[in-house]
This record gives structure tokens, sequence and C-alpha cells, in this order.
């Protein structure tokens, strides 16, 4: 059990990196970019494992900035410029492949969740 959940997590953590490059690259070039076909369930583990490390980075910028400033003003206008560029990857080029798609709005969703969370109802450390 412990294998399959190292390689599960390796195999995820693989794929989402995969998409974020392929994403940037994409985005960057205005059409698509993709190494190869993926096919099946690859995409859509690599969209999810994209999202969990954006995630992670963001949380981490974000709850850092307010320790630091003892107040969530930089988290909130972090969460406005990530918002901005999500949006802006979004419509520069069209159609996204499955695991892009996924990056991008669930980043979206995530930042305008917690920037208005942030910015509302959050208690600033202390």
């Amino acid at each position: 059990m412990m294998i399959i959940s190292i390689g599960l997590s390796v195999f995820i953590l693989w794929r989402g990196v995969l998409t974020m490059i392929t994403t940037a690259r994409s985005v960057k070039a205005g059409k698509a970019f993709t190494p190869k076909a993926s096919k099946g369930f690859a995409p859509t583990i690599g969209g999810i494992g994209a999202l969990n490390i954006y995630m992670a980075i963001y949380m981490l910028t974000a709850f850092w900035l307010a320790s630091l400033t003892k107040n969530y003003g930089l988290s909130v206008a972090l969460s406005c410029l990530l918002a901005i560029g999500l949006v802006y990857c979004l419509l520069k080029r069209k159609p996204h492949p499955t695991d892009a798609k996924i990056l991008l709005i669930g980043g979206l969703c995530v930042t305008v969740l917690f920037g208005v969370i942030m910015a509302t109802v959050a208690v600033p450390p202390a």
C-alpha cells in the first residue's frame, strides 16, 4: 500500500507539473502546445495535480504575506493580481485542453474565493 500511495502521489505531482508547463507554453504561444496527446484519465489527474500545486503555493504565499504585515492587504492584492492573470490566460487562447481548464478555472475560483474571504471576514493575525 505504501508503494502504491507514493507512486500515485509522484504520478499526480508529475502530471501536475507537466500540465503547468504545457499550459504556460500554450498561453505564451497563443495556441495549443502538447508534447504528445494524452488520453484517458491522465489529463484530469494532471489538472487536479496542477491545481493542488497552485493552491499550495498560493496559500503559503498569502498567509506568509499576512503574517509579515499583520493584515490581509497584500494577500488581497496578490489575489487580485493572480485573478487578473488567470482571466488573461483563460481569454488568451481557446479552446483549452481538459487539464488546462481544470487548472485555470479552478485556480480562478480558489483565488477569488480566498481573496473575498481575506478581504471581508478573515481576522488578521495578531
